[in-house]
């Protein structure tokens, strides 16, 4: 619903907050808060894991299964890492904030389990890959979608570009878009409509106690809008922020900010301007044109190679690699005719 994606991208203003005042103490204090119901969640998916071999005992299927699921999952993780451009071992590393065990340990007891089990032979592939097929894939219409350097909500009816350099990554409270220098764009939309002036929501409802300089009033693609700066200063050194909101016809906000290393500020100031003017809203027409990528499971045909099939692929970058993991193939691993297997494609 449309209530569900707003709440889905509403809380830049406590990143903002907690950006401009460093609010270590407090942080700290809901940090460990939140490690504690982290480590008891991972203790709860690996007690997951064991239930599920035992599972698979009882109803006649290979309990080596959930060891191979693992496997595939921690593939997939480490091909998600490459395309974000963290280490692709970012997720075997132990940290107390992680929601999830490490991908190894939980392969590893999930073998030990099942060695203690009978096992039987049935694996269900068939119905299992008959059950992906129209499965989207991704993000959902409520979330908003990805597309290469795009950010598109047909719910919601709006879009933005970022510049070359970034990812964009959908979180639960906001989208952001990172560079491999240390700058970010945090775009949300605020939790009220406002009717105001702008340059007053910017001063006395979003960044009250920000120091902002250059504050001014702007149009954005036909809506009303302020831009403002700050700088803070922080142990990675001193940056630049630029806080943009602007307002659609139905009295929304949208927000962006734009974090920037102080000696990058000046080079990306062109590039981070055109994602502010990027904005814009969606007739009905472009917003039901937009769809979710979905699986699509399929038998190979004889004359078909992985490189025609991943043509097919609705991605714009990592078609191969994406391909290979979502169907367990090596590296130099070839299709066979008649074989299914599962691809991106558009709904």
């Amino acid at each position: 619903s449309t209530r569900q994606a707003t709440g889905k991208v509403a809380g830049l203003g406590t990143l903002a907050a907690g950006i401009l005042l460093g609010r270590a103490g407090s942080e700290l204090g809901s940090y460990i808060g939140r490690a504690g119901i982290q480590q008891y969640s991972q203790s709860q998916e690996l007690e997951a894991d064991s239930l599920g071999v035992r599972y698979l005992s009882r109803t006649g299927y290979d309990t080596r299964a959930m060891g191979s699921f693992l496997t595939k999952m921690r593939a997939f993780s480490k091909l998600e890492n490459r395309r974000l451009g963290r280490p692709e071992d970012a997720m075997d590393r132990l940290s107390i904030f992680a929601s999830h065990p490490r991908t190894l340990k939980r392969i590893e007891r999930a073998i030990k389990t099942a060695a203690r089990l009978r096992s039987g032979s049935r694996i269900g592939r068939v119905d299992y890959m008959a059950v992906l097929h129209g499965v989207v894939y991704g993000d959902d219409l409520e979330q908003g979608i990805i597309r290469g350097r795009d950010f598109i909500h047909p719910l919601l009816k709006f879009r933005f570009t970022v510049p070359e350099g970034f990812r964009l990554i959908n979180n639960q409270n906001s989208v952001v878009a990172t560079n491999s220098e240390g700058s970010s764009i945090h775009f949300d939309m605020g939790p009220k409509t406002y009717d105001g002036p702008m340059v007053r929501y910017l001063k006395n409802v979003w960044a009250p106690k920000a120091r902002l300089n250059d504050v001014e009033s702007i149009m954005v693609n036909g809506m009303d809008g302020a831009g403002g700066g700050a700088t803070i200063q922080r142990r990675g050194g001193v940056f630049n922020l630029r806080f943009v909101a602007v307002r659609n016809k139905n009295n929304k906000i949208f927000r962006l900010l734009f974090v920037t290393p102080r000696l990058k500020t000046r080079q990306l100031s062109s590039e981070l301007r055109r994602t502010t003017f990027s904005l814009r809203t969606l007739s009905n027409r472009e917003a039901s044109a937009i769809t979710p990528a979905t699986i699509r499971v399929k038998a190979v045909n004889a004359d078909e190679t992985i490189e025609s099939i991943i043509q097919q692929m609705a991605l714009t970058s990592f078609r191969e690699q994406t391909f290979r993991v979502l169907n367990d193939l090596g590296p130099n691993e070839n299709l066979r005719t008649g074989q299914l297997i599962k691809i991106v494609a558009k709904r």
